[in-house]
């Protein structure tokens, strides 16, 4: 198999760029030729792999089934073989793998971590529903990428050494035989390191706390010189505890990971939400908006913009109040005290006016005038008085207002800018025969007391 750009695979895709290679096959971008829509496609030679159309017929079946569902898994819309090649169309996605963020950004934050997970974690629940088992979680097979308002979506990839348990016309053509190994050693629960035919989803609960672990410390938990020591790590429960390489967690997430890597499966998370949930609770980040939207680069910025926006200023309190008068809420009844402090002025004012008010013929002209006079002061000065009342009562009022709107600032959401870059998946394949023979012949090795050593990777062959 050699594409080259130019060429139309399955009468229909035109090859444009190659965006990787692996071992077996190659992912390319591509174009529809009749509806002009960008898609990847990816290309696995048969003479190499002779499975190939059977796995992605079984790979398209289970993205198309699941992807209607949610949309963290990526979609897959058409597959087939064209000469000695077998093809996958995929959606284009833009955004990187999450193996690529943590080599260059881990240790990552608890609230991106819970974010991913929960994302995740919602993914895996509608397979497990569907009783469909992903084998191969990790880094490399979960991609970041954004939606249109900029916020981080989490997608699944790469169903290809999927299994299904399900009874439905899709159900694999191709059936893994009895201690054979499939999956990535380092991500393998340890039933599924041992090849056990009753695996069921909580090998994917124990493959993302592999990544949770990873995205934290920038380290693999059961790590080893070969392959047969990941294994053997994996299988007598000796993983590196993450204490050991950020002593600044806090207990909870220690406990945590405990959990997630007891030696009894029953003891462990039963699901990918429960593991999800457990995880942002011991990080501190449950609830938080955080939790659910990864923050922007410039999120200090945006914050102070919007405390601008929505801030009043303060009127400034009457003479007879105290600032911290002026700032309590307005009492409920408020504007109606104003109104009765007005009418009752003017009673006032009213009943002063008729005692003053002039008597006929007994009363001289001066005295008349001097009582028309009184009154009119009289009734200026309960209008003054009740004016004054109002006018108080009122700017107390407005104050208290403008106190309520500047305290109720609205929050700000946060946001995540896409970080383009292309990223190829990995996949090893093992037997279980060699592994049962190193695990009964070879004693349990002792946990180092050295410090920690850098992460080993003995397992990302690039392999679709």
């Amino acid at each position: 198999m050699n594409p080259t750009a130019g060429q139309v695979i399955g009468g229909k895709y035109e090859l444009e760029r190659l965006l990787g290679r692996g071992s077996m096959g190659e992912v390319w971008l591509a174009r529809h030729t009749s509806l002009e829509g960008a898609c990847a496609v990816k290309l696995v030679d048969l003479s190499r792999v002779p499975d190939a159309g059977a796995r992605f017929r079984l790979e398209a079946f289970i993205a198309a089934r699941l992807s209607k569902k949610t949309r963290h898994i990526v979609t897959v819309t058409d597959h087939g073989e064209a000469g000695t090649s077998a093809y996958l169309d995929m959606e284009l996605l833009e955004g990187e793998a999450l193996e690529d963020r943590i080599a260059r950004d881990a240790p990552l934050s608890f609230a991106d971590v819970a974010t991913i997970l929960a994302q995740t974690a919602r993914a895996l629940t509608f397979a497990h529903d569907e009783a469909i088992i992903h084998r191969d979680l990790k880094p490399a097979n979960i991609f970041l990428t954004t939606d249109e308002d900029g916020r981080l979506v989490v997608k699944i990839l790469d169903f290809g050494i999927a299994r299904t348990r399900s009874p439905h016309a899709g159900r694999s053509p191709v059936e893994t035989a009895k201690d054979t190994l499939v999956g990535t050693p380092s991500y393998m629960s340890p039933e599924q390191a041992r090849g056990l035919d009753t695996l069921d989803g909580r090998a994917d609960v124990w493959a993302l706390a592999v990544v949770a672990y990873e995205a934290l410390t920038k380290a693999l938990p059961f790590e080893g010189e070969s392959v047969q020591d990941v294994l053997i790590s994996i299988g007598i429960g000796r993983y590196e505890p993450i204490e050991t390489r950020r002593p600044d967690l806090p207990p909870a997430l220690v406990a945590f990971f405990a959990k997630a890597f007891a030696d009894d499966i029953e003891q462990r998370f039963s699901s990918a939400k429960e593991l999800a949930r457990a995880f942002a609770e011991a990080a501190g980040v449950a609830g938080s908006p955080r939790a659910m939207v990864p923050s922007m680069a410039d999120a200090p910025a945006t914050r102070a913009h919007a405390a601008s926006m929505t801030s009043a200023p303060s009127l400034p309190p009457p003479p007879s109040q105290t600032p911290e008068e002026a700032a309590a809420p307005a009492p409920r009844g408020g504007r109606r005290g104003v109104w009765v402090s007005g009418a009752l002025a003017l009673l006032l004012g009213a009943a002063v006016f008729v005692v003053a008010r002039p008597r006929p013929a007994s009363h001289s002209p001066v005295a008349s005038a001097t009582g028309s006079d009184a009154a009119s002061a009289a009734t200026a000065s309960a209008t003054a008085t009740a004016t004054a009342t109002a006018t108080a009562t009122a700017t107390a009022t407005a104050t208290a207002t403008a106190s309520a709107s500047a305290a109720g600032s609205a929050a700000v959401l946060e946001g995540v800018r896409p970080r383009p870059r292309a990223s190829a998946s990995a996949t090893v394949t093992a037997t279980a025969a060699t592994t049962a023979t190193v695990d009964s012949a070879s004693p349990a090795p002792t946990p180092s007391s050295s410090s920690p050593q850098p992460a080993r990777s003995v397992d990302r062959s690039d392999v679709f």
